[in-house]
C-alpha cells in the first residue's frame, strides 16, 4: 500500500511550481513582444519597398511618355533627399527636367505635409 507523505514535508512545493510557471510565462511574453517589434519593423520596410516600386514605376511611365528625349533623363547628379532640386517645379518647362524635379520631390515626401508645412512622407535614405 502507498503511504501518503506527511503534510509537513510537502509545504512550499506548489508555490515553487507556481513561480516556475510564472517565470516561463514571463519569458514567453517577452518573446511575443520581441516578435511583435520585429513584425512592425518588417511591415514598415515592406511598405517603403512598395512605395519605392510605385515611385519607380511612375518615373518609367514618364520616360515612356517622352521617348524622344529619353537620353535627357540620364544625369550625373543624384536625385532624392540629398539633391538641390527646388521644392516648386512649376517654373521648370515640361520635359525631363520637370519630371526629375517632381520625382525628386516625391522621394522627399512632398505629397504629405505636417502642420509646419514640411514634407513628412519621404522615404528614408532615398
Amino acid at each position: 500500500m502507498l503511504r501518503a507523505q506527511p503534510l509537513a514535508l510537502a509545504h512550499g512545493t506548489s508555490l515553487v511550481e507556481v513561480l516556475v510557471t510564472l517565470l516561463i510565462l514571463a519569458f514567453g511574453l517577452l518573446g511575443v513582444a520581441g516578435l511583435q517589434s520585429k513584425m512592425s519593423l518588417a511591415e514598415l520596410e515592406s511598405y517603403q519597398r512598395a512605395q519605392a516600386v510605385l515611385t519607380l514605376t511612375e518615373m518609367v511611365e514618364r520616360m515612356n511618355a517622352n521617348r524622344a528625349q529619353v537620353a535627357s533623363y540620364v544625369t550625373a547628379s543624384a536625385l532624392g533627399t540629398g539633391d538641390t532640386q527646388p521644392a516648386d517645379c512649376t517654373g521648370i518647362a515640361v520635359g525631363p527636367n520637370r519630371d526629375q524635379c517632381e520625382w525628386s520631390n516625391s522621394l522627399k515626401g512632398a505629397g504629405e505635409l505636417c502642420a509646419a508645412a514640411t514634407s513628412t512622407g519621404g522615404m528614408q535614405s532615398a
